[in-house]
């Protein structure tokens, strides 16, 4: 009979020992590479309320409560950041762009709004609200005397491109509508206007003025771009360039946010994915070994008729290579399987108050806001190929336990364990 056919007879003829090591392989594969999947996932969902602006860190300063709130004023989140102090940021090892934006309250005598200003000609930040554009146009470098709304507080106040309104005692004229909502939750505003003319406001009002000293090219939000990996040293010379009063949100922030079980899945996924694996190492040694037991008036009866040592190694190698692929392969599938569900799966990410600042005495200012973010597992081909060279690791060892306790067998033993 040739060996091979023999390989798959064994196979199939002992089908509880077969399903035993699949199905330990499978789950091991499987195991791992969900987790790994999944806090990819989570890593990406983490990443995702910067992401949606262009950036993967903010930057903004602690300051004092307005002493009254009355015409524009700034949220005490939201202090000036000196022109020096955002060239000193820029030009730190890891940054790659740096866009900035100046935020207000403004407390009109009929109205509340949240005014933004920015350059529209920047890569991230409110810049890219262009994309959700809703009506009209959108800013343009050198607009001056033009605002972009809101869709919803242009609909609560029925106004639309080619309105004018007044802010401040300066009039300007509507010329697009945005749809915030389907962008991002941070630092939104109802109200967006060239940077140089939300500074100009701010300055010269009373509200602001009180509090703050603002220099002619203040900002007071900062959204960075950074080397993914220099994230965590960006972070910490910001705050020695800047102080204490400094606030810098990452990634890390939405994930200490979030806390409970989806940070710990996050944070020790791939501790477990790999404890998983050696689990299933032991488990399918220990198998192994047991059935070994079970075989050896076979091998001793193969050694007796004639059967090389080489042929019986070749025999249980093959063996056990067939078992870890399929096992293997089980486990890929399964694990795509988990990453198809999961991505019917969305997790709210909270945002901080700071980085959404609304008055807490108005309707709604106390809510917590959440960024619904869809997980979405990332099919790296380099986890699949570790996964995978990770079972025919765990077929090997067994296989040289295999080839370890039954190949020396001498042919006298045959009669005494067959």
């Amino acid at each position: 009979m040739p060996q091979w056919l023999y390989v798959w007879s064994e196979l199939l003829l002992r089908r509880r020992r077969t399903w035993v090591n699949v199905s330990l392989i499978a789950l091991a594969v499987g195991f791992f590479l969900v987790l790994t999947l999944l806090s990819g996932a989570f890593q990406a969902a983490f990443r995702a309320p910067l992401n949606d602006v262009g950036a993967n860190l903010t930057l903004q300063r602690a300051g004092d409560v307005p002493q009254e709130m009355k015409g524009p004023v700034l949220p005490c989140s939201l202090a000036p950041i000196s022109g020096n102090e955002v060239k000193a940021v820029k030009r730190l090892p890891g940054v790659i762009s740096l866009s900035s934006a100046f935020l207000f309250w403004d407390f009109a005598p009929d109205t509340f709004r949240i005014v933004a200003g920015f350059d529209p000609g920047e890569a991230s930040g409110f810049a890219l609200l262009g994309k959700v554009l809703a009506q009209g146009r959108f800013l343009r470098p050198g607009d001056r005397g033009q605002v972009v709304l809101e869709k919803a507080y242009a609909g609560e106040r029925g106004l639309k491109p080619g309105d004018r309104l007044v802010v401040h005692g300066s009039n300007f004229e509507v010329v697009g509508l945005v749809d915030a909502s389907r962008l991002s939750q941070l630092a939104t505003a109802q109200l967006y206007m060239p940077l140089a003319e939300a500074r100009a406001l701010a300055a010269a009002t009373p509200g602001v003025t009180a509090v703050h000293r603002l220099g002619r090219a203040d900002v007071n939000l900062i959204f960075l771009s950074v080397v993914r990996d220099k994230i965590p040293q960006v972070s910490q010379a910001i705050k020695a360039l800047l102080g204490n009063k400094v606030t810098v949100t990452g990634p890390e922030s939405f994930q200490r946010a979030i806390g409970g079980l989806l940070a710990a899945t996050d944070r020790f996924g791939l501790v477990a994915a790999v404890l998983s694996l050696l689990a299933a190492a032991l488990l399918v040694m220990r198998t192994t070994a047991a059935n070994l037991r079970e075989r050896k008036a076979e091998v001793a009866v193969m050694k007796a008729v004639g059967w090389t040592r080489s042929d019986i190694v070749w025999q249980l190698s093959a063996e056990t290579l067939v078992q870890t692929l399929a096992g293997g392969l089980a486990g890929m599938l399964a694990s795509l399987a988990g990453a198809w569900l999961a991505s019917w799966i969305t997790i709210p990410i909270p945002l901080p108050w700071d980085l959404s600042p609304r008055p807490h005495f108005l309707p709604g200012g106390g809510e917590q806001l959440f960024r619904e973010v869809p997980l979405q597992p990332v099919l790296d081909p380099t986890y699949f190929a570790l996964a995978l060279a990770a079972a025919l690791f765990l077929g090997g060892v067994a296989a040289w336990m295999a080839v370890r306790a039954v190949a020396r067998l001498k042919p006298s033993e045959a009669l005494r364990h067959a």
